[in-house]
């Protein structure tokens, strides 16, 4: 476990089910932390699979949903209702390698919205950019166009 089990924003979200639904690496600021998220409760287990890492490559955990207010509605008998649902997030312990995560955002690049809709940057760009990080926090800059957006 790294000494300092404190979380270096910003951290980068690589979920594969967030990413095919946004086309996006989302980055999560530390003002996010504790945010209400908007989640029907038959799916809070699958934000204990998310994959995140932070700004010094520890993965983050999440863990412990308190529900904030459940939703109802009188379409609750048909469609399934949102609940207002706050996560903890936590350094894991465990580090992914540079080079490993750089691969990981690589092998999307000709997915990424910012590249192939709004023309941010080209992907041969942001290959460069990606390759020539020399740390987990700007190569999480340059993943999520956190300087460019």
């Amino acid at each position: 476990m790294n000494a300092d089990s404190r979380l270096k924003f910003p951290l980068i979200e690589l979920s594969e089910w967030i990413f095919e639904k946004e086309k996006v690496f989302f980055e999560i600021l530390e003002s996010e932390i504790g945010e209400i998220h908007h989640v029907k409760e038959s799916q809070i287990e699958k934000h204990f699979e998310r994959e995140i890492v932070d700004g010094n490559g520890f993965l983050v955990t999440v863990s412990n949903p308190k529900i904030v207010e459940r939703k109802k509605s009188f379409l609750s008998s048909i469609f399934e209702p949102r609940s207002k649902v706050t996560f903890e997030f936590k350094n894991s312990g465990k580090k992914i390698d540079l080079e490993t995560l750089k691969k990981r955002i690589l092998s999307k690049s000709n997915q990424i919205f910012h590249i192939t809709h709004n023309k941010i940057m080209s992907e041969s760009d942001f290959r460069k950019e990606v390759e020539q990080s020399e740390n987990y926090e700007k190569l999480i800059s340059v993943a999520t166009f956190l300087k460019y957006l």
